[in-house]
């Protein structure tokens, strides 16, 4: 398993799996402001295989942060892949501040 940083590019991979994961989804739009508007904004793939499994938005400032959006994609749930994701995400907060 491997944790990257998103980029843009990854914005319809990440649109893909959230439409799957929720039913109230974000839009691709909202997905898209994240990368370009939202300057304290953070985002990390999971990846299997080098495939896309999962990701996280964060919003980070000085001595914080907030998780705003968290999915596994559904063939890969309740395998410990979130909980993985999430531990990694919290240990890189840790070591940031």
């Amino acid at each position: 398993m491997k944790i990257r940083n998103a980029t843009i590019d990854d914005a319809t991979e990440i649109f893909k799996i959230e439409k799957r994961v929720f039913k109230n989804h974000w839009s691709f739009n909202s997905i898209k402001l994240e990368f370009t508007e939202i300057k304290h904004s953070r985002i990390f793939l999971l990846e299997a295989d080098c495939k896309v499994i999962g990701y996280i938005f964060q919003r980070v400032m000085p001595g914080h942060s907030h998780i705003i959006n968290m999915a596994i994609d559904l063939p890969y749930q309740h395998k410990g892949y979130g909980k993985f994701l999430l531990k990694k995400i919290l240990e890189k907060d840790s070591k940031d501040t």
